[in-house]
């Protein structure tokens, strides 16, 4: 399974989703898979952060690929939940 398989933008850049996360549901039981998978918007997730540490323009507003990548990152985080029925050594 592919995030780019259900539509979750995997990166910053909303025109490019070459961005992939994998999972095979058959080797990988602790992921919640009804709960399934979320994008964050990190351009937006960051921008109170920016004004508080930065006096020059935020990057993600507008948006510049170059510039925000090279301050954060051009990957949304992927928010997801783990079933884990039992005490985990990991």
């Amino acid at each position: 399974m592919s995030l780019n398989y259900k539509f979750v933008p995997a990166n910053t850049q909303l025109d490019e989703s070459y961005d992939h996360v994998f999972l095979n549901p058959y080797h990988t039981s602790e992921v919640d898979m009804g709960f399934g998978f979320i994008s964050m918007n990190f351009v937006e997730t960051m921008a109170d952060s920016w004004a508080a540490t930065h006096t020059d323009p935020f990057p993600g507003n507008p948006y510049e690929h170059n510039a925000f990548r090279a301050a954060y990152s051009d990957h949304n985080p992927v928010i997801f939940t783990l079933v884990v029925p039992a005490l985990d050594d990991d």
